[in-house]
């Protein structure tokens, strides 16, 4: 399953060994870890854009083909950026199809129905490892809101599907290979665009004989099969529901791309969640029940969006995700949410766990995750395990496990094999797609693996109950799983009670598991008794599974079991009881919980998390009683539990002794859908003590009083701003406010979200303004002095003239405050004078003291603008060219002209070419252009850009590299030890490289690939064929490296050589010309290593 991704460098990233990988003659550049082989499986065009598969117990290979990428149907909001705020608005389904007729004359969603996503069927009929058949399973997946076919599991005889907004249920009744019967098992997923890739996941099934799958940020917003609503229109989250598509529930919060689960043998639940493109990381999330990650697509919106919605806007933006290390594993700002346990890979896509029986030992306990980023030359498998870290776990023993290919998804199959689907080279339509299958060429887990195929092929309905229960101690979980199951569905109590008292710890389990099953669907008394026997069990593994079954059917401990398990010897089962505890009432627990942690000094924060989730089915009263208590991390757990209770109770931590529990429940109060409490914490930012609080903290605030709304909240940001303790960048947040009271902006700052508070009255408040202004300006930094004068001239509040013409006059004051000045007195005939003399300069404020003359004196105007045109840096004639068009059409016409002569005589600054050929086209002018790019010595295909090669900004182009919504530089890039790796990195690119080198890298990738970055494949005259990654090329020899081996290749010798393809999309076709000028000026800065901060 394929996802959009970035990868960070960082020395604390897990050390990734190559060591041990070699190169395999089964595909080419594809190279393994020593000791397996591999095996094509498919043939040429047998699938195509797979983007997810399973295999049923019959092991044949259900593939999910995505055709909707791009404009065929599923498309994120990197290329729609004008529908930013619709998307942001929308809360269903509903409301996105309503979007889609919105914007129809921009994109036509009635041709969205014209392709399908496809389930294939491929088998194998004569186990010779080749796919003898190929069909097209289901189809018919094109409805407009159709997304992409991003999971397929099979399991019980269905297949589910996953393809947003629906999970399906496909049947094949009479055993043709085409689904006969598609059942929507659940909709509402997918109700906003976001980015495309950030999907409804394959289903799996879980221990308990529950399904469990994840959806990216896209959101939701669904009843259940029982009424219930569950609704997150900006998060993705962790489902779990019934195999009958009933009791579903959120079992994790608040993911932003996770993509496929995995359980590990003991039943803990794992995903790997894609960073943000942020300079963050791909992580490692321990998915503990009711768990919450805190991301939400806000956060995003921030960093990629904002300036797309509100271009130029500098005042207040916050990213929280980064400012409070809400992404790291450890020094998180806030305590609401659970960290990751570690980091790895680029693009997380197909994520599994060996059964037991995959490959040899060697990979038991072992997690594999493709990496997909695009191109072949930098996709991974990696491969890693998990070692006990409290009540959580740390990551160790990280290596890449096989390179070379473009694997969207891998599965372990029925002989021990591990099966890796090949996605194919780019993003959209791949060609060379197939599977792939490594296996172990001296495996000792063969006689295992093969009794698992046995097994399987004979089918569990026909196995007795007695060798059931052997089967509950095979070697691979998948068995155990299966055997609980089916002795579940056959109420087998005696037998599952039999089994869990052996000393077998995999057999006790999912005895365990299958007594969970039949007490929790049957409500069957015997099965629970014998899971409450189960909690004395010698192992700490089994305790804990039957724990967490008892909480299920929501057994009523007794407080002498609570204590004993609250003094496991075991943290997991610690975690365990005290998440039980919140699915019921027990008036004595409250106590023990608090005593726990007394006792533990430093939290855990998972066993924090369910320390929380305990103190949730406690009384308000009772949790009160708590609010004062002497130690900080007992009163932040009591608040964290308020919060989860959505109580207005959390009003008591606004007084906290703690600032750290204060910021805490500002967020969080902020963060609830309870107004009269948000209406006492807004009252906050009048506070005594709101300079102590941080930034981001006091734009919380800030923005909490403009969504109330009132003139109450008005008052509250005139009073705060009138302190003299607040910061810069505090006063900035609040005067943008007040200049938008009227007509709000519908993004909130402080978090990214969408509110639409409609049209406001401002209350009389130029008084108050006119105090601000007069007691702030001279001590303010260039942003808030122009904000301050906006506010003056929005208002139109009367400033002293000697203070506009002090900042008139005074060179030393920054330009754009200067600018902003002229503006507030351009009308005041008395101020003629003044900016006659200013249009005398050279500089941008020249530039606007000309336009404000052209109103009053034309021709002075005319002939300042020509001097200007003349003799001003390239910089301010850039500006001139873009504004001279606001001048009379016959001025404006003759001063254009005047420029194309000394363009045409070869005098005119190449830094603002690119301004002076836009008006080429209207002032008759295209000849000129034609003919200087024909004379120019650039190769052709840069020709038609040469104007972008001067003149850009650097501060724009860092700006557009590290956070442009469609180009995502950023993401396969690295500079200065941030960004990702599938392409080059270019933190030194301008010692190596030309600015004409590196125009066409841009605009053409694929006329000249990095060393290293491309993968080319020969035939030689001896009609051997070789495939790696071209490392070197000159006039005699080709230089590829195939595996660990560097060959250098004679040309002579070769017959026929593919042109090595570029994974970067040209960027021609995704910025603008400016865009690329800025991002090329930028580039041209990259000369030597930097250290930067962590963030």
């Amino acid at each position: 399953m394929i996802r959009t991704t970035l990868f960070l460098l960082s020395t604390s990233l897990i050390s990734l060994c190559f060591a041990d990988t070699i190169p395999s003659p089964a595909y080419p550049g594809l190279k393994i870890q020593k000791g397996l082989e591999a095996k094509v499986l498919t043939r040429p065009n047998d699938i195509k854009s797979p983007s997810s598969f399973c295999l049923d117990d019959q092991g044949r290979f259900f593939v999910t083909e995505a055709w909707r990428l791009g404009n065929n149907g599923n498309f994120g909001n990197r290329k729609n950026r004008y529908w930013l705020l619709d998307d942001n608005a929308s809360q269903s389904n509903e409301d996105r199809m309503a979007m889609l007729k919105k914007w129809q004359h921009k994109n036509d969603y009635t041709k969205f129905n014209e392709v399908s996503e496809v389930v294939k069927l491929l088998e194998d009929y004569d186990d010779d490892g080749k796919a003898d058949s190929v069909k097209v399973f289901a189809d018919g997946f094109n409805h407009p809101l159709d997304g992409n076919a991003s999971g397929v599991f099979a399991g019980l005889g269905k297949i589910y599907f996953s393809c947003i907004p629906n999970i399906w249920s496909l049947e094949d009744h009479n055993k043709d290979g085409e689904a006969d019967k598609k059942v929507v098992l659940q909709d509402g997923f997918g109700v906003r665009y976001n980015f495309w890739g950030h999907d409804l996941n394959s289903c799996i099934l879980g221990p308990d004989g529950r399904l469990y799958f994840t959806v990216g940020d896209r959101g939701f917003n669904l009843k259940t099969k029982e009424g219930k609503v569950l609704k997150d229109v900006s998060s993705g989250a962790v489902f779990r529901m019934e195999v009958d598509g009933s009791d579903l529930e959120i079992f994790y919060h608040n993911l932003r791309n996770p993509k496929e689960l995995a359980f590990n043998s003991s039943g803990q639940l794992f995903t790997v969640d894609n960073n943000a493109d942020m300079g963050d990381k791909a992580r490692v999330v321990y998915c503990i029940e009711q768990g919450d990650s805190g991301w939400d697509s806000g956060l995003q919106f921030m960093h990629s969006f904002y300036s797309s919605v509100y271009p130029g806007d500098l005042t207040g933006i916050f990213k929280p995700w980064n400012e409070e290390n809400m992404w790291e594993t450890e020094g998180n700002v806030r305590e609401y949410h659970l960290p990751p346990i570690g980091f790895i890979s680029s693009g997380p896509s197909g994520f599994t766990y060996n059964p037991g029986t995959g490959l040899n030992t060697q990979y038991l306990d072992t997690f594999f995750l493709a990496d997909y980023v695009g191109g072949r030359a930098n996709c991974k498998v990696h491969s890693f395990k998990l070692s006990p870290k409290g009540a959580s776990f740390s990551m160790n023993e990280a290596k890449v496990f096989s390179s070379g290919l473009t694997v969207s998804d891998l599965e372990f199959g029925l002989n021990g094999e591990l099966h890796l689907l090949n996605y194919g080279e780019g993003w959209v339509r791949p060609k060379d797609s197939g599977i792939i299958s490594l296996r172990s060429r001296e495996s000792n887990l063969k006689q295992e693996a093969a009794k698992v195929k046995a097994v399987l092929a004979k089918g569990f309905n026909t196995i007795s109950s007695e060798e059931l229960a052997n089967l509950l101690s095979s070697k691979d979980m998948r068995i155990r799983t299966r055997a609980s199951i089916e002795l579940a569905q056959r109420k087998e109590i005696s037998i599952l009670s039999k089994s869990l008292k052996v000393g077998d710890s995999p057999k006790a389990m999912h005895a365990t598991w299958g007594l969970g099953i039949v007490a929790r669907l049957e409500k069957n008394s015997k099965a629970t008794f014998a899971l409450v026997e189960a909690l004395k069990h010698s192992e700490a593994q089994v305790r804990n599974v039957a724990v967490s079954c008892l909480g299920d059917i929501g057994y009523l401990f007794k407080l002498e079991e609570i204590k004993a398990l609250l003094n496991d010897a075991s943290p997991y089962v610690q975690t365990s009881i005290a998440i039980a505890l919140s699915k019921i009432h027990n008036s004595g627990m409250v106590e023990l919980i608090i005593e726990q942690i007394r006792t533990n000094s430093e939290l855990d924060p998972f066993q924090r998390h369910s320390y929380v989730m305990a103190l949730t089915s406690a009384s308000e009263d009772k949790l009160v009683s708590y609010s004062k208590d002497e130690l900080s991390s007992v009163r932040m757990v009591i608040l964290l539990a308020l919060a989860r209770k959505n109580s207005a109770k959390m009003a008591l931590y606004l007084q906290d002794p703690s600032l750290d529990l204060r910021e805490e429940a500002i967020l969080l109060i902020k963060k609830s859908a309870l107004n009269n409490l948000k209406k006492l914490a807004a009252d906050e930012l009048v506070s005594n003590d709101v300079h102590l609080f941080n930034d981001l903290t006091v734009s919380r605030l800030i923005n909490l009083n403009n969504q109330l709304g009132t003139d109450k909240n008005v008052e509250n940001i005139m009073q705060f701003l009138l302190s003299s303790r607040t910061s810069q960048r505090q006063k900035l947040i609040a005067v943008d406010i007040i200049n938008n009271w009227n007509k709000p902006k519908k993004i909130d700052k402080s978090n990214g979200l969408y509110y639409d508070l409609g049209v406001r009255t401002l209350p009389n408040i130029r008084t108050q303004l006119r105090t601000i202004i007069f007691k702030h300006f001279t001590d303010s930094d260039e942003l808030l002095q122009v904000e301050f004068l906006k506010l003056a001239q929005r208002f139109k509040i009367d400033l002293p003239n000697k203070l506009l013409a002090d900042v008139l006059r005074n060179s030393k004051i920054n330009e754009n405050t200067r600018i902003s000045a002229l503006h507030l007195v351009a009308k005041d005939s008395s101020y003629l004078p003044t900016i006659k003399n200013l249009a005398r300069a050279n500089n941008l404020l020249a530039l606007e003291a000309i336009m404000v003359i052209a109103s009053n004196d034309s021709p002075l105007a005319a002939e300042e603008f020509k001097r200007l045109l003349q003799e001003a840096e390239p910089r301010v004639l850039q500006k001139s060219l873009e504004m001279v068009e606001l001048l009379p059409s016959n001025v404006a016409k003759n001063l254009i002209h005047e420029v194309f002569s000394r363009f045409e005589e070869g005098t005119f600054p190449e830094e603002a070419q690119l301004e002076l050929f836009r008006l080429a086209d209207k002032y008759g002018m295209n000849k000129s252009v034609t003919d200087f790019r024909n004379k120019s010595s650039l190769n052709d295909d840069i020709k038609e850009f040469m104007e972008c090669l001067e003149g850009g900004s650097v501060d724009k182009g860092k700006s557009l590299f590290n956070s442009h919504p469609t180009a995502q530089c950023l993401r396969c890039h690295t500079v200065n030890s941030v960004g990702g790796d599938a392409g080059p990195d270019l933190s030194q690119i301008a010692r190596k490289f030309d600015s004409t080198y590196l125009l066409q890298s841009l605009v053409e990738p694929g006329a000249k690939i990095a060393s290293g970055y491309g993968i080319i494949n020969l035939t030689l005259k001896s009609g051997d064929h070789l495939s790696g990654i071209l490392m070197k090329e000159t006039p005699n020899y080709l230089s590829i490296k195939i595996g660990d081996e560097l060959r250098k290749i004679n040309r002579m010798d070769i017959e026929t050589s593919q042109k090595p393809i570029s994974t970067m999309p040209p960027m021609k076709f995704l910025l603008k010309k400016h865009e690329l000028r800025d991002i090329l000026a930028y580039l041209k800065t990259l000369k030597k290593l930097k250290k930067l901060n962590k963030h």
